[in-house]
């Protein structure tokens, strides 16, 4: 990536002029990159879209010349320089989507946005309660919050503390106190630096983790000169302390009358089944122009509760119906080894329900298939009910099965421990009551 190298090259020119300059406060360093960051990021990843627009359009053309060595020597370079920049984007949307991915997964920039557009939507605090019952909303958050911690954090303990100590029982030997109290190192702090995630809870200064640890051998010993001089006594700098208090909803709506006011403009959402049914929502994904397909699949109990989930890549499928056959088949499937009686398979695809809800036998393409879910269905359950859903209700299952079109190395199954990103996703499905 041009644009990151030219990036580090100047972060690490500002750190090493600073220096020379005879400049030791560390924060002040910092402003100075963290500005060139915001620059970089506005000059740069802002462009971001208009240039994979651009990159797809001159691959395009290049595609419909004649055949050369000029030509194909062109468009893997194209290739190459779209993937980079697609590689770019999903970073982008990683990051903000603060969201732990699969240690290995490929690029699903679809998710990450989802991702993060729905957690700023439900993390954002319209109102909260007060200590005498009335709800604060607006300006007067801030110094109700402010309060709120001020008293929490303050000092309220007596002037009997050795009294109190002499009725502690002593937990802590000869031994573990001179482990306690002993100097601090350097490789201490080093360590304890690199056991924090890459993008992990950034301070009131934006610089994640990953800065110091990616320019360790420029700052390094600046960092640990300044840390161990605060841990060894020397009073701590100016804005060192500093933190960013996080409140984390707990209610998805604060009154019923406001639920009431959008239930009749919203959009319709996916709704809970009855209790001792589970629901399996199933989707497919299609690219006709590459014949790449891909299922993915959720299984739901009463509660809404993710039981388990699925999604993969499937080869020689003909078109998005097809796709959309192999999805319920899969998690059909799951829904037998889990020992499930009782089921509603839901799908987005209306030829596949009505396929499905039809007596007989299918006569279409892919009558053969439709005939392996049939079976499943009269043989392994004791009740089943087709469902056609609009794709507003199978939201889950439709980012799964886009998921599973990158799923080269095989299927990803999950049942009981489901990851945390189906959870969010399972989460922000927020579901209905049964009918």
């Amino acid at each position: 990536m041009a644009g990151g190298a030219g990036l580090l090259g100047e972060s690490a020119s500002i750190w090493t002029e600073a220096m020379q300059d005879g400049e030791v406060n560390m924060l002040f360093i910092q402003k100075k990159i963290l500005g060139e960051l915001q620059n970089w990021d506005r000059n740069v990843l802002g462009e971001l879209g208009r240039r994979i627009s651009k990159a797809k359009k001159e691959l395009e053309a290049c595609r419909r010349r004649c055949i050369n060595q000029e030509n194909v020597n062109r468009e893997h370079m194209l290739r190459y320089k779209l993937e980079r920049l697609q590689d770019q984007l999903h970073v982008y949307w990683k990051q903000r989507a603060h969201t732990l991915w699969l240690t290995k997964g490929d690029r699903n920039t679809r998710f990450f946005h989802a991702s993060a557009s729905e957690r700023k939507r439900r993390n954002f605090i319209k109102s909260l309660k007060g200590d005498d019952g009335d709800m604060v909303t607006r300006r007067r958050l801030i110094p109700l919050i402010a309060n709120h911690y001020e008293n929490l954090f303050s000092s309220c303990a007596g002037q009997r503390t050795e009294e109190v100590l002499c009725c502690v029982e002593r937990k802590v030997s000869r031994q573990m106190n001179e482990t306690l109290i002993k100097n601090f190192t350097g490789e201490e702090v080093e360590e304890a630096l690199r056991s924090i995630r890459d993008l992990k809870a950034p301070g009131p200064d934006r610089m994640p983790s990953v800065f110091y640890k990616r320019f360790w051998s420029l700052v390094g010993e600046q960092v640990k000169k300044e840390v161990l001089a605060v841990l060894n006594g020397d009073p701590m700098p100016q804005g060192w302390n500093d933190t960013v208090i996080v409140l984390i909803p707990k209610v998805w709506r604060d009154t019923t009358h406001m639920r009431k006011a959008l239930t009749s403009n919203s959009k319709p959402k996916w709704k809970v089944p009855p209790e001792d049914v589970y629901k399996i929502n199933c989707d497919g994904a299609f690219i006709l122009r590459i014949n790449k397909a891909g299922w993915g699949f959720v299984i739901r109990d009463h509660t809404g509760m993710a039981i388990a989930a699925g999604a993969g890549s499937a080869n020689f499928l003909i078109s998005a119906q097809h796709a959309e056959a192999v999805a319920c088949l899969k998690g059909m499937e799951c829904a037998v080894g889990l020992r499930m009686r009782r089921i509603i398979l839901e799908t987005d695809a209306a030829f596949v329900a009505k396929a499905l809800s039809a007596p007989g036998v299918d006569r279409s393409i892919l009558g053969t298939l439709l005939g392996d879910i049939k079976a499943l269905m009269y043989e392994e359950f004791s009740e089943c009910i087709i469902s056609h859903v609009s794709r507003d209700c199978n939201i889950v299952a439709d980012t799964l099965a886009v998921m599973g079109l990158n799923c080269t190395n095989g299927p990803l199954l999950w049942q009981g421990c489901i990851p945390d990103f189906v959870t969010l996703l399972v989460y922000g499905d927020k579901p209905g009551t049964p009918d």
